[in-house]
């Protein structure tokens, strides 16, 4: 998945990792079905790593900075 777009979108661009990069690169799909020409994306959210509570935005930041 990706689009010719994602090279030049610096909010992307910013998550250094490229493991953490390529995890909100997502295809969009046509539901079957669907006249308006909606799309379909799957993410799944994972609030943190280890699935402890506490400060998973400080672990964002983290990977951000690679």
């Amino acid at each position: 998945a990706g689009a010719p777009q994602n090279a030049g979108d610096f909010v992307l661009q910013g998550i250094r990792d490229p493991g953490a990069r390529q995890s909100v690169i997502v295809p969009f799909e046509r539901p079957a079905g669907e006249p308006r020409g909606d799309l379909l994306a799957r993410f799944d959210i994972v609030l943190a790593a280890d699935g402890r509570l506490g400060r998973p935005d400080l672990e964002y930041r983290r990977l951000l900075r690679g």
